[in-house]
């Protein structure tokens, strides 16, 4: 068996690697079927699926899902939003369906990612419990989660890390020839058993893990950083380097190459930077930001905080797209029943989801579309007062040059200009106290999505340039 380790540093095109290598095997005699293609998320899946033109592929998945369909389990005995919200009833513990990045997550939402944590991480929970945030107490957190793990039993239900351990429990083969395993920086110890165990119950003749360490980001979920070393030590993996970067310019290249070197445990990796030498800014607060007609990224580490310069941006009256979290001004129901409006005036039909959303915000119920001509949007819509400026100097129908992402959610994305902020949460802050290189990682992951431009708001949070200007 073959096994080769890809070090894909930013912008240097490890899916087009990888999609290269899928054609190669597919033209030279192995079928689909003998190719199971893992990655971390149903987004890259997703791109993999497009770049190679398939609709789908059972074996071109999230291992989750993988280790679903060889178990042959059940869709309707997976835990739902509606199944954890009778949960939620029974033990009296406020679960909102938040994800650890995000602010504003309940005690349940806490208590669930311990449980996940120690599970990835194959450790202990009171261990778990204690080098978190330590919710409630650990007396209610045992709670918690014994009456969890009943709770499942009892009206036979699992979740997404009961698939792995399932297959851990009973591993079978997938059936294939090559196991290609991508953004593997972000397996947990439990999903590097998952991958140990495929391995031991096939017959693969070549296995492939691509990734890069240095965008670790995952840590809260349970990631192994060091989980691609160790594993190409005891493999004896073949390491190969992506070593030009398509994206990254000299100056952002610069920067974040000092940036990741302060991290203290990783695989060393040359990559070259794009020829162009890029621009770099600082600036004190994000009020003093402009923006004209280049595509923009900005990016701050939390909702929170993305939601701060949202407001910014509103008061601006720029159009914005945004990424995870609540709806942005262009995505929220009262844009769709504006675009409602405009394609009555425009002589045309809504559509359902148009029409539908248009008598719930309209001032009177079933209001006839009919008669809106001449009519401004406030006079027809119930639009809360703060936004009514907005939408009268906004066009909802442009293609915003701008998007507002956390850095979590920016993760293989690129933009021609990259606005970072650096502001840190409190909790986020004692995070970075307690493990600096968990945050580094991430900041690295935001200062190189940049392809041109890159804009650092230094407001005393996360020290970026490594200047002493910031925490």
């Amino acid at each position: 068996m073959k096994v080769q380790c890809v070090l894909g540093p930013p912008g240097t095109g490890k899916s087009t690697y990888l999609v290269g290598v899928l054609r190669d095997l597919t033209s030279n005699g192995y079928a689909l079927n003998d190719i199971t293609f893992v990655s971390h998320t149903n987004a890259a899946a997703n791109e993999i699926l497009s770049r190679l033109q398939l609709p789908r592929a059972d074996k071109v998945c999230t291992l989750h899902a993988l280790c679903f369909r060889l178990q042959e389990m059940n869709a309707a005995s997976v835990v739902s939003h509606r199944a954890l919200a009778q949960f939620e009833e029974i033990v009296n513990v406020p679960i909102s369906g938040r994800k650890a990045e995000d602010d504003g997550q309940e005690v349940g939402d806490m208590y669930l990612d311990v449980i996940n944590f120690a599970r990835n991480k194959m450790i202990g929970y009171d261990e778990a419990y204690y080098v978190s945030d330590r919710p409630g107490t650990y007396v209610q957190f045992e709670y918690f989660h014994q009456s969890y793990e009943r709770w499942k039993e009892s009206i036979w239900v699992i979740d997404y890390t009961d698939m792995l351990d399932k297959y851990i429990q009973n591993p079978v083969s997938d059936n294939s020839r090559v196991l290609i395993i991508d953004e593997a920086q972000d397996l947990s110890n439990l999903q590097w058993a998952v991958v140990d165990k495929l391995i031991e119950a096939g017959n693969h003749e070549l296995v492939i893990i691509a990734g890069d360490d240095d965008q670790s980001i995952y840590i809260w979920g349970g990631a192994d950083f060091d989980g691609m070393r160790k594993f190409s030590d005891k493999y004896g993996a073949e390491v190969k380097v992506l070593d030009q970067s398509y994206r990254i310019p000299k100056c952002v290249h610069t920067l974040s190459q000092n940036l990741i070197n302060r991290v203290s445990n990783r695989f060393p990796k040359v990559y070259r930077p794009r020829s162009e030498e890029g621009v770099i800014n600082m600036y004190g607060d994000f009020e003093y930001m402009e923006f004209d007609d280049i595509n923009t990224m900005v990016l701050a580490r939390t909702h929170r905080l993305i939601h701060d310069m949202e407001s910014t941006l509103i008061e601006k009256n720029i159009a914005y797209r945004k990424h995870g979290g609540r709806p942005g001004m262009l995505e929220n129901r009262y844009a769709t029943a504006i675009r409602a409006m405009n394609r009555v005036m425009r002589g045309e039909e809504p559509t359902k989801n148009q029409l539908e959303t248009f008598n719930k915000v309209c001032r009177y119920q079933y209001y006839d579309l009919d008669n809106i001509s001449g009519k401004m949007y406030h006079e027809v819509l119930s639009i809360p007062e703060s936004m009514v400026n907005y939408y009268g100097n906004v066009d909802v129908e442009t293609e915003p040059k701008v998007s507002l992402s956390t850095i979590h959610a920016a993760k293989g994305k690129e933009s021609d200009r990259v606005v970072v902020s650096t502001e840190m949460t409190p909790r986020i802050a004692e995070s970075f106290a307690k493990s600096p290189d968990e945050e580094i990682r991430a900041f690295y992951v935001a200062v190189t999505r940049a392809k041109h431009r890159l804009d650092i708001i230094n407001s005393g949070g996360f020290d970026i340039t490594g200047d002493g200007h910031g925490y």
